[in-house]
């Protein structure tokens, strides 16, 4: 999509009426909580809409999880887990150990790390056994956890699924074995929620930027297997390699790609807004500014700054 249609779409669809206040649909939303009105932060409206494409109701049980759905998914993953080396306990509490390798810091049971001594002091280092899964992952999702060791310092790639639900399984079941099957590292997570769905970040897998080429084959056969169930939308600010099927590299901080996208879009349009520009055109202009100050793209927003990988090796999706 070109620069003009995306942020197009987004202005067609929104319009600030103050620097609090905007519409959408139809309907006057507050950007404050404090103001009057129906409260939906901005960038929360854009994130939905934009990139999940769906506009989910904020209720209690948007992110409660579905115990029945949670163990078809286990039954469905054929990773075995592993015994990953590297890590070094750095504290002990209520019998649990605290252990880091890489900057990540997690919580594990003393049966979970083995090393050549047989000690857990801290400072001592050894293996970890990283098991199959996250059955209650924060934000709602189930998460899978590859067979092979996985890097949180590698830059990765998110490629985006608009999986529906009655294909939920098929899909985790499809990753998990062909990746595994080739000692792919990759973290694949999916909506525990029946509810939840469609959005098209339904599923989202993780996988390290120079893997890439060594998945094309098996994102195909994957592809081919679930096409018929994936619904055809995908993330405005992704880059679309098939319908239902989106990429974007991975943002390193907690925010993520799709909510810092919306973000700036956000904060661009209201400071539009207050500069009194209403012509879509230098609306479009001065968002563009912001993306370049960021070393970011508003051509390819799924770019990290500096990146010169278009992806082009992943568009043979038949």
């Amino acid at each position: 999509m070109t620069q003009s249609n995306l942020i197009n779409e987004i202005l067609d669809a929104i319009t600030i009426t103050s620097p609090t206040t905007y519409l959408y649909d139809g309907i006057e939303y507050s950007n404050n909580a404090d103001d009057s009105g129906s409260y939906f932060d901005l960038t929360d409206m854009i994130y939905h809409i934009f990139h999940c494409r769906n506009l989910l109701v904020h209720n209690s049980e948007e992110y409660t999880s579905n115990e029945e759905l949670l163990e078809t998914f286990s039954q469905h993953n054929t990773g075995i887990g592993t015994w990953d080396i590297g890590w070094t306990i750095t504290g002990t509490y209520d019998g649990q150990l605290l252990v880091e390798k890489d900057g990540l810091v997690i919580w594990a049971t003393p049966e979970e790390f083995m090393n050549l001594n047989d000690t857990q002091e801290i400072g001592c280092e050894g293996l970890l056994f990283i098991q199959k899964e996250y059955r209650l992952l924060n934000s709602g999702f189930y998460m899978a956890l590859s067979d092979a060791t996985f890097s949180y310092q590698s830059p990765h790639v998110k490629i985006y699924w608009n999986i529906q639900i009655d294909a939920a399984a098929l899909l985790l079941y499809e990753i998990t074995y062909r990746l595994n099957e080739k000692e792919i590292p990759f973290r694949f997570k999916i909506l525990n929620n029946k509810n939840s769905y469609p959005r098209s970040d339904a599923a989202v897998l993780y996988v390290d930027i120079e893997n890439i080429p060594h998945i094309q084959k098996s994102l195909c056969e994957i592809y081919n297997e679930v096409k018929e169930f994936l619904n055809p939308s995908t993330s405005l600010f992704a880059k679309r390699l098939a319908p239902g099927i989106g990429l974007a590299e991975d943002v390193i901080d907690d925010e993520g790609f799709g909510y810092r996208t919306s973000r700036i879009i956000a904060e661009s349009m209201i400071e539009c807004y207050r500069k009194q520009i209403s012509i879509k055109r230098e609306i479009r202009m001065e968002i563009d500014k912001v993306f370049k100050k960021r070393g970011l793209s508003l051509t390819c927003p799924y770019l990290n700054q500096d990146s010169i990988n278009n992806y082009e090796q992943l568009s043979g999706f038949t």
